[in-house]
């Protein structure tokens, strides 16, 4: 699919598109009841808003959510909400599935964490062939990396994409209705391709310059194999000084870990067997926050409520080597199996 021009994507016929992909599971809520009450007329005038560049985003609603860590949400007015979809699937999505590395894994169509599990897998299963259980994975992310993104830099990137003029003046408004020079709103749908696109060059220099064949990024999650400690070293410092060069940094808790301990990606412990077998356990915090949710919920829910949640928990639980702990769940509310 060839991204599309600024015409198109301001387009009724996008704009109506996007505003029904914008209020799928949404359509009970106010702002959109009330957007539809007369759609053709806020449709036409969010169209000539953006072709006579009279539109700007409204303020931002922010909240918090605390599971699995506590972040600040920021959410625009639904009227946004269909620009955010109309530029990202008529524009950026397309863009970035073709500019982007195999190995980026988030957000993306046909990928996501299951995608990103998979490839960990099966990069540990080769290196395990080539060089059993000796080796060193190096696992970093950034720090704060969506309130850390510089928009001065991310416009130059987007630039080398050559936008029309109506097109570039869009994403600047988008870019700049948010922090003052530096960080992207998380509830935005093109924070999340801004993000992808962000370290799309440190992916190049990790792939392409350092030849690392084991890699795998999930949004600012990365993880690298190495045969030697030398090797990771030597690509820990490398990536250190690139990153910095983007005016973001390493989160400290960034690390070269011993493959014979395991290491930690989205949610999961992944380590080998006796065997050479990959397990891919739960994490300890992951698996206390099932069960203080369990224990929230069960006195409050109605049944139908709880067993969707259970049903949800067995099918997480079961893409890895962590059955017992949906026994142990099923035990705890005294369900016979």
């Amino acid at each position: 699919m060839i991204p599309a021009t600024f015409e198109q994507i301001i387009s009724f016929e996008n704009l109506l598109k996007a505003h029904r992909r914008a209020r799928c599971c949404k359509q009970y809520k106010r702002e959109v009841i009330q957007f539809e009450a007369n759609l053709s007329h806020n449709l036409w005038k969010l169209h000539y808003d953006l072709k006579y560049r009279r539109y700007n985003i409204n303020e931002y609603r922010k909240f918090m959510i605390y599971d699995p860590k506590e972040r600040e949400i920021q959410a625009i007015p639904y009227k946004d909400r269909i620009v955010q979809h109309s530029v990202c699937d008529n524009l950026l999505i397309p863009l970035m599935e073709r500019h982007l590395i195999n190995a980026n894994c988030a957000c993306r169509k046909e990928k996501g964490t299951d995608y990103a599990i998979k490839l960990l897998r099966g990069f540990m299963t080769k290196h395990y062939k080539k060089y059993g259980d000796t080796g060193y994975f190096l696992k970093l992310d950034i720090k704060k990396y969506f309130p850390s993104i510089n928009h001065e830099i991310l416009l130059q990137k987007l630039s080398r994409f050559g936008f029309d003029e109506g097109t570039q003046w869009l994403l600047r408004t988008i870019i700049a209705s948010y922090g003052e020079g530096k960080g992207l709103p998380m509830g935005n749908q093109s924070s999340q391709c801004f993000a992808l696109l962000y370290l799309d060059r440190i992916d190049r220099i990790i792939k392409e310059k350092l030849g690392i064949k084991f890699y795998v990024r999930y949004m600012d999650d990365m993880i690298m194999l190495f045969p030697d400690k030398k090797s990771a070293v030597l690509c820990l410092e490398t990536v250190r000084k690139e990153i910095q060069k983007e005016k973001i940094m390493l989160n400290p808790k960034s690390a070269i870990i011993s493959i014979k301990n395991g290491v930690e990606f989205l949610g999961w412990r992944f380590f080998f067997s006796k065997t050479g077998k990959v397990v891919q356990k739960i994490k300890q915090s992951s698996k206390q926050r099932i069960f203080a949710k369990v224990k929230e919920k069960y006195s409050s829910c109605t049944k139908e409520q709880f067993a969707c949640m259970l049903a949800s928990y067995k099918g997480h639980l079961s893409r890895g080597n962590s059955w017992k702990v949906y026994i142990k769940i099923k035990e705890f509310i005294n369900i016979s199996l």
